[in-house]
């Protein structure tokens, strides 16, 4: 299924961190109180709109298991095979925080690429195919700080480096940079940082209910920007504790 999956453009929305995306995902599915559910899955056309498939909380709702959902996709992919020699972009998050929050529920370092200059913009242009590469592909997260004041939470920062490697702090409200590249790093050097920064990185088993109880015992706390309004949330309506689901 995930080698199925990378010839299509795979999306996680940010459902309660984006009103507009909120707006987008209540049109495709809601559930029994007719309100945004934490996670919603649909397969759409190239235009946005049109949809290959049953839409819901996850591909379940229409596939029996992962096979039929990989031969669905392959038979996709050939319908819309795509442009020849686009290069991969990097997948951003819209925020440093939200992606950190990510970062740290999934297990998995950010990468944060710094300004908006021409340079950042070389790097980020640079750093798209080797995110995608086979041995990189799914196990980093990725945003841009735009303005130095997103990185207030982060320790550790060096003063002239473009590209950031940051190990999460527990519940996803902080972190430190544990590797870093200036903006004139090629492709080569790039994919040695990372590879190396992924090789080191043993985060350890995250237990959900052991994560949940130290969150709320730390007063870990994370206010999404729009209401959570899943009933389905562990405990009611009351979100689960930062960096973790």
């Amino acid at each position: 299924m995930i080698a199925a999956s990378r010839a299509l453009v795979c999306i996680r929305p940010a459902t309660y961190e984006s009103a507009e995306e909120a707006k987008q995902l209540t049109a495709l599915f809601t559930g029994r109180a007719g309100t945004l559910e934490n996670t919603v899955f649909a397969l759409l056309e190239p235009d946005g709109v049109t949809r290959l498939a049953r839409t819901g909380r996850s591909p379940s709702f229409d596939f029996r298991d992962a096979k039929e959902f990989a031969a669905e996709l392959r038979r996709i992919c050939a319908r819309f095979p795509g442009k020849a020699g686009v290069a991969p972009a990097v997948p951003l998050y819209a925020t440093v925080r939200l992606a950190l929050d990510v970062a740290a529920c999934d297990q998995r370092l950010l990468v944060l690429v710094r300004g908006e200059d021409k340079e950042a913009d070389a790097l980020l242009e640079r750093l798209g195919p080797v995110a995608a590469e086979e041995a990189l592909a799914g196990k980093l997260r990725f945003a841009r700080a735009a303005a130095e004041a997103e990185l207030h939470a982060i320790g550790g920062v060096p003063k002239d480096a473009s590209l950031l490697v940051v190990r999460p702090g527990k519940f996803g409200l902080d972190g430190k940079v544990a590797a870093s590249a200036p903006s004139t790093a090629d492709a080569a050097a790039l994919r040695k940082l990372l590879s190396d920064a992924v090789a080191a990185y043993q985060p350890g088993e995250k237990v959900y209910a052991e994560h949940v109880r130290a969150g709320r015992q730390a007063g870990a706390h994370w206010d999404t920007a729009i209401p959570q309004t899943d009933p389905n949330t562990p405990g009611g309506r009351r979100p689960p504790p930062p960096g973790g689901k």
